[in-house]
């Protein structure tokens, strides 16, 4: 059991690290991140829907 909870609390602690290594990465770069957010926007195009073009499957 003991061995149990050391095995938990350790893997915790690395998770607690990890997160707060993230945290500060993911920070520094929002004042950067407005312009890439406009520039990943999904470009939405319209649908070309012409009956002509498609055939019936059955």
């Amino acid at each position: 059991m003991v061995i149990f909870f050391a095995i938990f609390f350790a893997l915790i602690a690395v998770n607690a690290f990890l997160l707060l290594f993230s945290a500060r990465n993911s920070s520094a770069g929002s004042a950067d991140g407005n312009a890439s957010e406009e520039s990943n926007t999904a470009k939405i195009y319209p649908l070309d829907l012409e009956p002509s073009k498609f055939k019936k499957a059955i």
